[in-house]
This record gives structure tokens, C-alpha cells and sequence, in this order.
């Protein structure tokens, strides 16, 4: 999935940038392993450093098992929230 942004060369890589967080605030955040009550997942942050949306179907165990699956891109992109 890419699309046209601002960006330097043109096209966001979802793969790097949360896909939902564009397509539901228009805006670009860098995608990165986060806790919650349910466990480890790729997702995004605000400005204020809160979690903004969680772009990862999978929730791991720890922390580890999902900084392996963003390093790898062994991760699942949600399509909706």
C-alpha cells in the first residue's frame, strides 16, 4: 500500500508510516512497537506521545517478539480500526 504525501519522493510506505493513522487523521506517524493492557504491538503515537491507533492485528507477548516482527515486516497491517 502506498499513496501520494508530502513526502520526499512522493508515495508513503505504509510499511514505515501507520496506514490507519493517515487514513483516519491525515497525517503521517512513524510506526513503533507499544504496550497496552492486551500486550506488545506496532502502532503510532500523537504529538503528546499517546497512542494514536494501532496498525498491527497481531499483539505479541513481549516486547522482543514484536520489535522482531517490525525489524522482519513479519507483522499484519489492520485495515480498519
Amino acid at each position: 500500500m502506498a499513496t501520494k504525501t508530502d513526502s520526499d519522493d512522493g508515495v508513503l510506505d505504509f510499511r514505515r508510516y501507520g496506514y490507519l493513522t493517515y487514513a483516519g487523521c491525515a497525517r503521517r506517524a512513524e510506526v513503533q512497537v507499544l504496550k497496552s493492557h492486551a500486550g506488545w504491538y506496532i502502532g503510532t503515537v500523537n504529538e503528546d506521545g499517546l497512542p494514536c491507533a494501532r496498525e498491527s492485528q497481531e499483539y505479541w507477548p513481549s516486547e522482543e517478539l514484536a520489535l522482531a516482527a517490525l525489524t522482519n515486516d513479519t507483522w499484519t497491517q489492520k485495515n480498519w480500526p
